[in-house]
């Protein structure tokens, strides 16, 4: 899951869900996105 803050990765940790990065405040490109 991808959310804007850490704030938004702490909660969502303490929900139970364990996959969960935050984008501070980034622009989103689709370069972010591919996977290696």
């Amino acid at each position: 899951m991808i959310v804007e803050g850490n704030l938004d990765v702490i909660s969502s940790h303490q929900a139970g869900v364990k996959n969960v990065v935050a984008t501070s405040g980034t622009a989103m490109t689709t370069q972010h996105l591919e996977v290696a």
